[in-house]
């Protein structure tokens, strides 16, 4: 898989995280951030959306774990 495809099924499965969170489906939005992380892990709005979803899904301890991730990639992403 080339790079530009795996940036755009990458995009493509954050909008249907974004799309999914937005109608209240958190487990379905963890999923579509789940393999768009796969994808591309290198995202950091992919590990603060996920660590969002986490949290509302009260899983504190994963989602601090993602929360953290952002960081470790850009120390200036205070998202």
């Amino acid at each position: 898989m080339s790079a530009a495809e795996r940036h755009a099924m990458c995009e493509a499965e954050k909008i249907k995280g974004n799309e999914s969170f937005a109608s209240g489906d958190l487990d379905e939005a963890e999923l579509h951030y789940t393999r768009a992380l796969r994808l591309r892990s290198d995202v950091s709005v992919l590990w603060s959306n996920r660590a969002l979803v986490r949290l509302k899904l009260r899983r504190p301890r994963e989602g601090l774990e993602d929360a953290q991730r952002p960081i470790a990639l850009d120390p200036k992403d205070v998202k």
